[in-house]
């Protein structure tokens, strides 16, 4: 097992922590510990310790990964306290390595797949487990189904198990998990934490726009690039002065894509040179990193990027919580209950082609339509908040009672 994760590992420190062998000092007191396996867990659990951290200061977090995780995305979004770094393979071998090194006083799960030795070995040692926005409908592959013994006792493990809804409930309890540990308490608040920018520089370009409408198409990938300025030439039939700004999926592309988008007769401005939108500017290319927070303030209307092609999506509640309604494609991934939480609330729009897209800019251009989504979109944001604290009191009791 350690030779097949070496020829798939090409970092050295991943390939280390992978086999149980960690980077980082342990940190004095008490440290919670949470394991995820998807982009869109992390955003519900980087809303939770944000919540937890303006309360106690005395608590570290560590934060292991799958490799179906971004490694590089959530390390833009992290935030003192935290820790970040992959999970060992789930062998008791690399699980107890692991183990012996952080000892966390509380281990927090919020992924459907079974990863039985290390549940197993951190439940052997004392630590108290928990499982929380547990949702494994329609997890074939998680290893649930395969292995019903396993799992029964793997849920015993838990002291507690969350869950996100009633049929998750209702497998749990088929599967074996104690009736007196469930609690359906709904989902947890999901990413609502809003992306900071610099507020001169957003009052500085807002100035500069005046009353024109923006909108922004956001990571958007090679085969959406033509989807997206031909929806642009559409609408500026009707609307001349509508500038869109454009931010490429790979920023190293965006001075690529303005030298492409000057050769089409588009009237284009890049944020790496250094320019600034005039009223002639069609497009904006910002190609600048740690900018989005800017121009989702700046933009109303949000095309979310990377689904209509094969990316995957972005997380929605970016743009949700910072006031922008969201159009998107139908390839949204591991996000996609965030999308279906917010579609079902009228907060988003699918487009899939360049008709589509064109139609929804041109209906939402009226501003009392985006408003009304993008109004759906903070509701949805602000309903999982009880959830989430109910999440951080339980949390906050036992670090209390391990203390004592």
């Amino acid at each position: 097992m350690a030779r097949r994760i070496a020829l798939r590992t090409g970092d050295p420190a991943t390939l280390a922590q992978r086999l149980g062998q960690p980077q980082h000092p342990r940190p004095d007191g008490p440290l919670i510990w949470f394991h995820l396996s998807s982009d869109a867990e992390a955003d519900t659990v980087l809303e939770l310790i944000r919540r937890m951290q303006d309360e106690r200061e005395d608590i570290s977090f560590l934060l292991t990964i799958s490799r179906e995780v971004t490694g590089g995305w959530l390390e833009d979004r992290l935030f003192d306290g935290i820790i970040l770094q992959r999970a060992p393979a789930d062998h008791p071998d690399f699980v107890d390595g692991f183990l012996a090194h952080w000892h966390p006083d509380v281990g927090v799960f919020t992924e459907a797949a079974l990863r039985a030795a290390l549940i197993a070995s951190a439940s052997d040692r004392g630590i108290r487990l928990f499982f929380i926005d547990a949702n494994i409908i329609d997890k074939e592959k998680s290893g649930w189904r395969w292995l019903p013994g396993l799992a029964r006792d793997i849920l015993r493990r838990f002291e507690r198990i969350l869950t996100a809804d009633a049929a998750t409930t209702r497998r749990l309890r088929r599967m074996g998990a104690p009736v007196w540990k469930l609690e359906q308490t709904g989902a947890l608040q999901e990413g609502t934490i809003a992306l900071s920018c610099d507020e001169l520089e957003r009052d500085r370009i807002a100035a500069m726009l005046g009353s024109r409408p923006v909108w922004l198409a956001a990571f958007t990938d090679d085969k959406e690039l033509a989807i997206v300025t031909q929806a642009h030439r559409a609408v500026l039939r009707r609307s001349h002065r509508l500038l869109l700004i454009l931010v490429p999926a790979d920023r190293s592309q965006g001075a690529k894509i303005d030298s492409l988008l000057n050769e089409e007769g588009w009237h284009v401005v890049c944020r790496s040179k250094g320019d600034d939108p005039e009223e002639t500017t069609q497009i904006l290319v910002g190609d600048l990193p740690g900018e989005m927070g800017l121009w989702y303030r700046l933009a109303p209307i949000t095309f979310m990027g990377q689904s209509i092609g094969q990316g995957g999506g972005h997380n929605p509640f970016e743009p949700a919580a910072l006031g922008s309604a969201i159009l998107h494609g139908p390839n949204v991934g591991s996000f996609r209950a965030s999308y279906s939480r917010l579609g079902d609330a009228g907060a988003t729009r699918l487009v899939s082609n360049t008709k589509a897209l064109s139609d929804a800019l041109e209906e939402l251009l009226a501003p009392d339509r985006a408003a009304r989504m993008a109004h759906a979109a903070w509701d949805v944001c602000s309903s999982g908040a009880e959830v989430t604290d109910r999440v951080r009191d339980l949390l906050f009791d036992v670090i209390d009672g391990e203390e004592r």
